[in-house]
């Protein structure tokens, strides 16, 4: 089930002019640049150095961007949803808290292409030793089914994101085949009989707002869940809290009552409750052999239309406009968008952090996805993240990776976008 209320995104509603300059293969002129539209001063030139029909409702383009840092190698999958051959899906590892590789990750589910996605709890980042999840910071939806909700935006694992963005944006496509950027919270309850009547406000994420109740299932997986309790809703270095309540649910009774966040792989008709802070309190209200209603759904924000897939990151552009707050760092990048119709969905990564390849920063980026066509856009996990391959061709089993990885390697990471041809 997913509910709906209401969209809400922030954009800057200045307008600069760009020194854009797109040069094609085949020989053709500069296009006259048209206003970026943003308080940004963003000079940026493409040059196609390759445009190739790879499969049905499938474009690819290699380029070089040049920005006036340098200039950086870039590819760019255009997919035409309304294309009956072609469709994208969420890739994932097997369990929520986990990471794979993206060739891996495609092999398993035969896609034809792919990238990276969301921004995750890698021990890189992390200030809890032996803590790291690698989870996703944002939600995942697959098949309809919804797989994890996001955590507080002060708890998240990447850079600053732009002005107004809460954590729980997403991109992916609806059960109507159309292409969106939305919003997805979790809702949901649980409730005893005289004992417990409180809000769901979690599910399968690696940090939990305080004073909350979050739920974990089997997709979780065999990994300690403690890092929930751990940070604020200010600050996700914030050492980890005392009160801690972990109720384990089995068939809609409750089999065990802790003080300690646990990591046992949970079974499929089983549910952990972890409650810190008031939350707590709330749960240690329970005891061995009560009875629990347990329900937690999606809340989407932009259509009542369901998600087929989705998955999180930060808007960069919205109906067109760049949004207020994109970072001037510059770093391999990846991102995703949509056109105004939900019709055209773009996938693109840029390389960065070598000798060839400098890097883009995430106005040039967001600029970048602009002139692709895209209206509304989102930033996807960058740095050594950053990753498309695809396959040579349709009868191919192998996959080329069309970038240069920074890392030098492919990095595992929770989740990407796939893209499936029949």
């Amino acid at each position: 089930m997913q509910t709906s209320s209401t969209r809400r995104f922030t954009r800057i509603l200045g307008a600069v002019t760009t020194g854009l300059l797109v040069t094609g293969v085949a020989g053709t002129g500069p296009v006259s640049a048209a206003p970026v539209p943003g308080d940004y001063d963003v000079s940026v030139g493409i040059d196609y150095t390759k445009i190739e029909q790879v499969a049905p409702g499938v474009e690819y383009k290699a380029f070089t961007v040049t920005t006036s840092h340098g200039s950086s190698e870039g590819h760019v999958l255009n997919v035409d949803l309304s294309n009956p051959r072609t469709s994208l899906e969420l890739l994932h590892a097997d369990k929520v808290a986990q990471g794979t590789t993206l060739t891996d990750m495609a092999s398993d589910k035969g896609a034809f292409a792919a990238i990276n996605a969301d921004f995750f709890n890698m021990a890189y980042w992390e200030n809890n030793p032996g803590l790291a999840t690698e989870s996703a910071d944002g939600p995942e939806i697959t098949n309809g089914e919804f797989r994890k909700a996001a955590v507080p935006a002060a708890q998240r694992i990447g850079p600053k994101m732009t002005t107004g963005s809460t954590g729980r944006e997403v991109i992916g496509v609806s059960e109507d085949g159309r292409g969106r950027v939305d919003e997805v919270s979790v809702d949901g309850w649980v409730r005893s009989p005289m004992k417990v009547r409180a809000r769901i406000r979690g599910y399968n994420q690696f940090a939990l707002p305080q004073n909350s109740i979050g739920v974990y299932d089997a997709k979780w997986g065999a990994v300690t869940r403690k890092r929930a309790t751990c940070g604020s809703d200010m600050n996700r270095l914030d050492p980890c809290v005392e009160d801690v309540t972990e109720v384990i649910v089995r068939k809609g009774r409750v089999v065990s009552v802790s003080d300690e966040a646990g990591s046992a792989q949970l079974g499929s008709d089983e549910i952990a409750l972890l409650g810190r802070e008031s939350g707590a309190a709330e749960l240690a209200n329970l005891s061995v052999g009560d009875p629990v209603n347990v329900r937690w759904f999606p809340v989407t924000s932009a259509s009542k239309v369901p998600l087929r897939w989705a998955v999180g990151g930060f808007p960069t552009l919205v109906d067109g406009w760049l949004v207020a707050g994109l970072r001037t760092d510059l770093a391999p990048g990846t991102t995703a968008g949509v056109s105004r119709d939900g019709r055209t969905f773009t996938l693109a990564v840029v390389d960065g952090r070598s000798d060839v390849s400098v890097g883009v920063n995430l106005v040039e980026l967001a600029e970048l996805m602009r002139q692709f066509g895209v209206d509304d856009a989102i930033q996807l996990d960058r740095g050594g993240s950053t990753e498309m391959i695809m396959k040579p061709s349709l009868s191919a089993t192998d996959y080329d990776i069309l970038n240069v990885p920074s890392d030098g390697r492919e990095r595992p990471f929770p989740n990407g976008i796939g893209v499936f041809v029949k």
